[in-house]
């Protein structure tokens, strides 16, 4: 063939590949974005047991050190298992994370000093920790693997 002349099933072959490869990414990505929701999930379960469940401060710091044992574990699990992240995974989950991370441990410390028996605040602080990861979940499953 001669410079500047393609083939047309060579160009379809291509594009076949290519849409291919887009669908698994966007299945990865989807995934991605359901492990967020879930982790979004735990944080506020997880705060909500310590603010009203009646036991002493060593067994919810304990429950609390398992909580975040699991949150690591499991945030190292998903991260072998996915494939493919959205752009700016690292930045925009670091954030998130740590956002609520520290969301989490304001109110289980000024809970446990000073609002011990107020259900408003425990309430409150649960879903205040829910939300930077709510966000970033809602966003990357609405995305559906764009290039955001």
């Amino acid at each position: 063939m001669s410079e500047g002349t393609y083939r047309p099933e060579a160009a379809q072959a291509a594009l076949a590949d290519v849409e291919a490869v887009g669908g698994r990414v966007r299945r990865h990505t989807r995934g991605y974005g359901v492990f967020v929701l879930a982790l979004a999930a735990f944080f506020p379960l997880v705060l909500l047991f310590c603010g009203f469940a009646p036991l002493s401060g060593a067994v919810l710091g304990a429950v609390s050190g398992v909580a975040g044992a699991l949150v690591g574990i499991g945030s190292g699990l998903a991260a072998t298992r996915i494939r493919a992240f959205p752009r700016r995974y690292g930045p925009r989950y670091l954030l998130a994370f740590l956002t609520s991370a520290a969301l989490y441990a304001v109110v289980l410390i000024l809970g446990g000093y000073l609002f011990e028996d107020v259900a408003a605040w425990w309430i409150g602080g649960a879903v205040a920790t829910a939300l930077p990861l709510t966000v970033l979940g809602v966003s990357v499953l609405r995305s559906g693997g764009a290039r955001s």
